[in-house]
């Protein structure tokens, strides 16, 4: 019943949508946090002040004040005006309101990362691909995955590299949050507690009462400190565990944090000198910097079950130290302490397979597709 109204509402929506009058303005849906590609390009398009543009968002950074650009709280009526009303449409999830762009409009799916877990966009009951003009893929190389995700038409990928990754060439002096220590870590875990699958019922990975206090004391012995950078739905567990156990060199670090500070998460990621992470799609970007990357992977077997992966043999795809347990994991902070890199080349060959472009130009290109459909109605 629910696929049913959805079908209905979405049909009605595309229908009205057909006739609306466009204006020449740039919506961005946030949803209820602006980040990521939605961010990044928001912030871009700002900072060129050529074009009005409007986010639909409840909570977001703060942005230097122009006439050009105003944000607006996320609901179905801004959404659907701001929709039916302007030129271009940005999104990068799944957000509530759906509906095909008209032959004036130009609906755009960033997306949020290559895809690493599987998704089975293609047998979806609802076919979202016909609500987006276009779906990016960040390489020729993972057209077939991305197609496999949406289950979109080859004809509407295009080759673009993620807006988010553009922070990872700027500055990292001005993230006041990696300033006090020799060596700083993220720590980015999956969220693996979605779509009614519990896959762990750990806090963190690896760690426990019983092994972090070792843990810490080779990170007081090294000055390093992690930063651990969970899903916004799992912070209170991680703060209560890092809490009860009394250490000062794994910092919890939240989307609040990095509002507070006006940070993205991606100019705080540029500031680490390694990344620990799990099945996140981070990892992909972080290649870029060309830094150690270690990987959790304690419930490797549980996830394949629960939630599977895209790739037959992901473990090739994942260029880093694989850990298991906390021996690995200490192993693998002995090695970033002192300098032994033995997954330099590895990470080479995923970056080249994954990442097409590598320049921090990525919202320049998407911006200048943006502004030739603005005004000559075409993107190439």
């Amino acid at each position: 019943m629910k696929i049913l109204i959805k079908k209905i509402l979405f049909n009605t929506c595309s229908l009205i949508n057909m006739i609306v009058y466009k204006k020449n303005r740039i919506m961005i849906y946030g949803g209820n946090y602006l980040d990521d590609n939605s961010e990044a390009m928001f912030r871009y398009i700002i900072s060129k002040n050529e074009f009005d543009i409007v986010c639909v968002s409840t909570n977001h950074l703060v942005y230097n004040k122009t006439d050009r650009f105003k944000i607006v709280k996320n609901n179905y009526l801004n959404a659907l005006y701001y929709m039916f009303t302007s030129k271009v449409v940005l999104d990068s999830s799944y957000h509530t309101v759906m509906m095909k762009p008209s032959k004036k409009q130009l609906f755009i799916q960033m997306w949020h990362g290559i895809p690493l877990k599987y998704m089975n966009g293609y047998k979806s009951p609802i076919n979202y691909s016909q609500y987006f003009s276009m779906f990016f893929s960040p390489s020729p190389n993972i057209d077939r995955l991305m197609l496999q995700t949406f289950g979109a038409a080859k004809d509407k990928l295009i080759t673009a590299g993620y807006p988010r990754c553009d922070y990872l060439f700027e500055s990292a002096k001005n993230c006041e949050l990696l300033k006090n220590h020799k060596i700083n870590i993220v720590w980015m875990p999956t969220y693996k507690h979605g779509l009614g699958i519990s896959v762990t019922n750990k806090t963190i990975p690896i760690l426990t009462d019983e092994n972090v206090s070792a843990l810490e004391k080779m990170l007081v012995h090294y000055d390093i400190c992690i930063y651990i950078k969970p899903h916004r739905l799992e912070k209170e567990d991680m703060s209560v565990f890092l809490s009860k156990n009394n250490v000062t060199n794994i910092v919890l670090i939240t989307d609040d944090d990095l509002f507070e500070l006006n940070i993205p998460v991606y100019k705080f990621l540029r500031g680490a000198d390694a990344l620990i992470t799990d099945y996140s799609s981070v990892f992909y970007d972080y290649l870029l910097l060309d830094r150690p990357i270690g990987f959790t992977v304690d419930d490797f077997d549980e996830y394949k079950c629960k939630v599977g992966f895209i790739f037959d043999n992901p473990t090739s795809y994942m260029p880093g130290e694989l850990i298991t347990d906390i021996d690995g994991f200490m192993k693998f902070i002995n090695d970033v302490a002192v300098g032994n890199d033995q997954y330099k080349n590895d990470r080479h060959r995923v970056n080249e397979y994954v990442n097409h472009y590598k320049d921090g130009c990525n919202s320049m290109r998407c911006y200048d597709m943006i502004k030739r459909f603005i005004e000559n109605g075409i993107t190439e």
